[in-house]
């Protein structure tokens, strides 16, 4: 069986192909490329429509690259409330900024939906769903959701909590390196690497493991809602 139970055989739908093609370009946004024949090994009937959509989805990035430059919606303002700060990064459906809430006048994060990989509908189904699902879960594990909204071109928002951190896929690419001379033993290379308060536990393991347990009451949480993360992984 391949992704969602699905076989090779079944019939290819465009949902099938939406997600696939945000695995592939959440590939592309943290590795600079992707091995669709790979991604879709488990279903090879999609390849060709996952390859012209990815294809499509790198054209239009590119253009408005050249067009607006990284930061284009930067000081944009959503719904006369939301002010876009700064650009976060970018991932499979959308791009995340650093915002302000003028009304409660706190930072928060801001999602924006990237212009459409497979369809419009399909796309603003997916990040309804997000949404919903965020909405769902109550956990000190799993990110906050305050509102969503649509932007002046239609392209739908979440607004989130901010949370102030080092990424785990940038913290264990270091690890990885400093493994090569065995200096991963406690976490002060942590705190200092990265300008970070000191952490709970001085011994990397012992602080690994507990991050570990907030992954998993985070798990915990999202599957007593029903909810199914399917992309876990560091860089997430």
């Amino acid at each position: 069986a391949g992704r969602d139970g699905l076989s090779s055989t079944d019939h290819i739908d465009n949902e099938l192909v939406t997600d696939l093609v945000a695995e592939a370009m959440e590939a592309i946004a943290d590795h600079g490329e992707v091995d669709l024949v790979a991604l879709c090994k488990d279903h090879p009937k999609a390849l060709e429509a996952v390859r012209k959509a990815v294809a499509i989805a790198e054209r239009l990035s590119t253009v408005n690259a050249l067009r607006h430059g990284a930061d284009f919606l930067r000081g944009s303002v959503l719904d006369t409330r939301y002010e876009l700060v700064r650009r976060l990064g970018a991932g499979a459906m959308g791009t995340a900024y650093q915002g302000r809430d003028a009304s409660l006048q706190r930072n928060v994060a801001v999602k924006i939906l990237h212009g459409t990989l497979v369809s419009a509908d399909e796309g603003v189904a997916r990040f309804e769903r997000e949404a919903t699902a965020l909405a769902a879960i109550q956990s000190r594990s799993i990110v906050a959701i305050h509102d969503r909204g649509f932007t002046e071109g239609g392209a739908p928002f979440l607004v989130m909590e901010l949370i102030d951190g080092v990424a785990l896929s940038d913290l264990l690419e270091e690890a990885e390196r400093r493994s090569q001379t065995g200096a991963v033993v406690d976490t002060a290379w942590i705190t200092e690497t990265f300008e970070i308060a000191a952490l709970a536990e001085e011994s990397y393991v012992r602080q690994v493991v507990r991050w570990m347990i907030q992954v998993g009451e985070g798990l915990q949480a999202a599957h007593a809602a029903k909810v199914i993360h399917r992309d876990i992984k560091p860089s997430n």
